[in-house]
């Protein structure tokens, strides 16, 4: 009688398993298509060459390469270090590895949000990677070009790896004494805090308020999580300590110059940017808590709530700290926004959808989802194949002349497309387009060629998709 009743459940469970795994490797797939489409450009064409201008033979390089950067450039040594190594492994690598760490990443936001370990929430799983579609700014920028990858979808899938044992031992508790925690934790930390200036500093104070929080349980802190927070802030001196920082600053010129009403001026900025990117999604974590509280009040005070809490709480910390930061691109906002959409899918794992009305617009709330991601999708798609079908012909114009013994290359055709938010390519501005322009000089040296001459006045080969 008991395995009569045991066996449908098994099946259940193995169909769950069995969908859940189809449905990440279709989101997979997805991700893959778009890397394969998106073109090397900008700034690869600098890092694909060491510092020095050398190619790039050897991991040895990259590291002698990353010795220079870090004294003449800037302090992001782990972030570059993939980047080169990206770089160096080929596009065809590159591709796989961004492929498989952005799908890892939505699967430890996954895995720190759901209910059970062994839970196979598709609906939560499509969520996040809707949210992860919709609500990051510069998709492209961060998740496909490589030279953004490396600096902002690595870095954020780093930082969130090493928070994963915080997070679950505040949760669930573990061994306090953890051998292989103590010995991995401070390398992981060290790492960790070497990434990327906000978010370590976000991380930080995640780490600092969640020891509180643990304290105030009346818990004792485990070995390997002071370890690990001690390699952080180590590796966050050599993040911030980097004497090409203070290079950079230099060149900037006007940085500080004003005092009180500079930092007045770039607070504005910072809040001017919040609306834009930030705005939207906090609202929704807001809403998402409101009906956390209205529907599973058990749950509202429950450590995930927390978790969820502080998350959010560190994200605005990260959006804070670039007040005193010359800039502030949108792609930075990676991170601040992959905080927000874990504590979002936090909370969202412990709604109680056995209201009907709660549950019919949550389905349809998914429906619209997916239906305007299939748009959308399919609309980065098209575009992207005109980005890579012009450097193809770049690439074949270039090795023709090239076989021709034709160092000064005259290259044809452009791309140009209205400004649309909803499609994921590459900006204009890293085109290479004028003679004298840096992207062009760097495209050239990429390409081994003397110059390269695009002419802009030629028929247009390549159009983009209007609004």
């Amino acid at each position: 009688m008991n395995k009569n009743t045991n066996l449908p459940e098994t099946k259940s469970s193995i169909q769950s398993k069995i969908s859940f795994v189809l449905v990440l490797l279709l989101l997979f797939c997805l991700s893959y298509a778009l890397n394969l489409l998106y073109p090397l450009i900008a700034d690869d064409w600098v890092y694909a060459f060491t510092w020095s201008g050398g190619s790039i033979n050897s991991f040895a390089d990259i590291i002698a390469s990353q010795y220079h950067h870090y004294f003449e450039w800037g302090g992001r040594s782990v972030a570059h270090t993939i980047v080169q190594s990206l770089l160096w492994f080929g596009k065809g690598w590159s591709n796989i590895l961004n492929t498989i760490i952005y799908t890892s990443l939505i699967i430890v936001i996954y895995k720190l949000s759901a209910k059970e370990k062994n839970e196979h929430n598709i609906t939560l799983l499509l969520f996040i990677f809707l949210f992860m579609w919709f609500f990051q700014s510069e998709y492209g920028e961060t998740t496909l070009w490589v030279t953004g990858s490396g600096n902002y979808m690595w870095s954020c899938f780093i930082i969130l790896l090493f928070l994963v044992p915080y997070c679950n031992y505040y949760r669930k508790g573990c061994k306090l004494n953890n051998k292989y925690l103590n010995a991995l934790l401070p390398f992981a930390g060290l790492i960790a805090g070497w990434t990327n200036e906000n978010m370590s500093l976000a991380t930080l104070f995640f780490l600092f308020v969640l020891f509180f929080l643990i304290k105030a349980d009346k818990r004792k802190i485990p070995l390997w999580a002071i370890l690990g927070c001690t390699g952080f802030i180590i590796g966050m001196v050599f993040l911030f300590a980097a004497p090409g920082n203070y290079v950079r600053l230099e060149e900037i010129g006007d940085y500080g110059k004003g005092g009180f009403l500079y930092f007045l001026s770039t607070s504005a900025q910072v809040l001017k940017k919040y609306l834009r990117y930030g705005l939207l999604p906090s609202v929704i974590f807001c809403i998402l808590l409101s009906f956390v509280y209205k529907t599973n009040k058990k749950e509202a005070k429950s450590l995930q709530i927390k978790l969820a809490l502080l998350f959010f709480a560190s994200a605005q910390i990260a959006v804070i700290v670039m007040i005193g930061s010359p800039k502030f691109p949108p792609r930075a906002w990676f991170g601040i926004i992959t905080f927000i959409i874990l504590a979002s899918a936090m909370l969202y794992s412990k709604i109680n959808f056995s209201n009907i009305y709660l549950k019919n617009t949550k389905r349809v709330a998914l429906i619209l989802g997916l239906l305007f991601f299939g748009i959308t999708y399919v609309m980065s798609v098209n575009e992207l194949k005109k980005t890579h079908e012009l450097f193809q012909t770049w690439e074949t114009c270039i090795n023709e002349q090239k076989n021709k013994g034709i160092e000064d290359v005259i290259l044809y055709g452009k791309y140009e497309r209205k400004k649309n938010p909803l499609i994921i390519v590459p900006k204009m501005r890293d085109f290479p387009s004028e003679i004298d322009d840096w992207r062009c000089e760097c495209y050239r040296k990429y390409k081994g060629v003397k110059s390269i001459t695009i002419i802009k006045d030629s028929a247009v080969i390549y159009k983009g998709s209007e609004e």
